[in-house]
């Protein structure tokens, strides 16, 4: 069982050494590359291996280096950091003095944003998504020019855009405001009751009856004036009551007839037309709106309209 401990270990000791032995390697490998390739992103990759195969402050500082070299300021102040927050023990005071000149010449050359959200909208800070509010963010960002995003249903969308200078820490307090009118417009299919020509058609016919009526209305009178002549004619002067032609007579009041039957039956189909007419209006297919209507509705803290038509 010993004999067993004993390669456990032994095994697990020459896996240390063989990764602490790559870890160096690629401490090696990136400085070279930083130094005399100027190869910044391979020097990077290769220090960042080294600290993932034994951690160390050289792994660190060597990111950091290549981080500032190529204006990743942000990050390298973060590498930084980190460097001092794991390694500090056991740094000497010349390195820990110099790793804190470095990150206090970043801090000088790099800018700070407090963002702060009461409203639970969605804010994002450039492309960076910050989050969903309520929330306070403390954000590094290079100097220059900034625009934070905010949204939020049924408020307006806000954009600020601030301009920051090296060194400087600005504090941005985002609140939307709500939206005050929605505008929602409908179009309602509309259809008739009746074909649009049946009211003109039943109008127009009970114009006609009252034309043939005042049509019959003159013969009538007409038969009736001829119907007297002849009753004169036989009589003499003054006329007396000597029967005429009876048949002008009885034409003559079947024709005031008809003329009162058209006369009737054409004013109630004009009537009645008019009555078409004013209930064919186009109306919208859905039976429950009867009516063009605009309607005021809440719309979170502000007013929607719905206007039909």
């Amino acid at each position: 069982m010993r004999v067993v401990i004993l390669l456990l270990l032994l095994a697990t000791g020459i896996v240390r050494a063989e990764s602490e032995s790559e870890a160096q390697r690629l401490l090696a490998e990136g400085t070279r590359l930083f130094t005399e390739d100027a190869s910044f992103e391979a020097a990077r990759d290769a220090f960042a291996r080294s600290f993932e195969l034994e951690p160390s402050w050289r792994a660190l500082n060597g990111i950091a280096l290549v981080e500032q070299q190529q204006g990743k300021l942000v990050q390298a102040l973060a590498t930084y950091e980190k460097l001092i927050g794991q390694f500090d023990a056991i740094l000497s005071d010349a390195q820990r003095s110099t790793v804190a000149t470095r990150i206090t010449g970043l801090q000088a050359k790099i800018s700070t944003v407090e963002v702060s959200a009461r409203q639970p909208a969605a804010v994002t800070l450039d492309t960076d998504d910050l989050g969903t509010g309520p929330l306070r963010v403390t954000k590094r960002v290079l100097p220059g020019r900034h625009v934070f995003f905010a949204t939020l249903a049924g408020y307006q969308s806000l954009t600020r855009a601030i301009v920051l200078v090296p060194g400087e820490r600005r504090v941005v307090d985002l609140e939307l405001v709500p939206e005050r009118v929605v505008v929602k417009v409908e179009q309602v299919p509309l259809r008739r009751r009746f074909h649009r020509s049946a009211p003109w058609v039943v109008g127009a016919s009970g114009a006609a009856l009252i034309i043939v009526g005042g049509f019959a209305h003159a013969l009538a009178g007409h038969d009736f004036d001829r119907f007297d002549a002849s009753v004169a004619a036989a009589s003499g002067s003054p006329p007396m009551s000597v029967p005429g032609d009876p048949s002008l007579r009885d034409r003559a009041i079947l024709e005031r007839r008809i003329a009162y039957g058209a006369y009737t039956a054409g004013g109630l189909a004009v009537i009645v037309g008019a009555v078409l007419l004013a209930v064919n209006q186009p109306r919208p297919v859905d039976a429950r709106v009867t009516t063009s209507a605009v309607q005021l509705v809440p719309v979170h803290a502000g007013i929607g309209v719905s206007v039909r038509f």
